[in-house]
């Protein structure tokens, strides 16, 4: 026959020291969370800035590839970019291209400036 021996262990709690710590620190980690949270609602209002910055580089690649130095405004879904070309202010053959992102309350939100020499023509 098979005798089987159970032994009794003794079951340990924790301290209240442990406790506190462990609350401490899982305290901390959501109070991170809800400021991260916070964050991200407050600057998901109307305005993307990453919607907006994208389109500018694609503006200014667009008007570097196409040579359109015109200044002109264009809308978009919830901003409007503002080009503008200026002549440098070192040498008559460099411009800076300068864009500008202004949301709907008429605020500047984002300027991104882009130099381009200008070739001048020889005859």
């Amino acid at each position: 026959m098979v005798t089987v021996v159970l032994k009794y262990m003794k079951l340990q709690g924790s301290t209240l020291v442990e406790t506190l710590v462990a609350f401490t620190v899982l305290l901390i980690c959501v109070s991170i969370a809800a400021m991260a949270i916070a964050g991200v609602m407050r600057s998901s209002g109307r305005f993307d800035y990453l919607e907006a910055w994208i389109t500018m580089q694609n503006l200014a690649t667009e008007t570097s590839r196409n040579r359109d130095y015109t200044e002109t405004e264009i809308s978009y879904n919830h901003f409007r970019v503002q080009r503008l070309l200026k002549p440098s202010p070192y040498t008559p053959s460099l411009f800076i291209l300068e864009l500008k992102v202004i949301d709907p309350g008429n605020r500047v939100r984002l300027i991104y400036k882009f130099l381009i020499l200008h070739e001048v023509e020889h005859h």
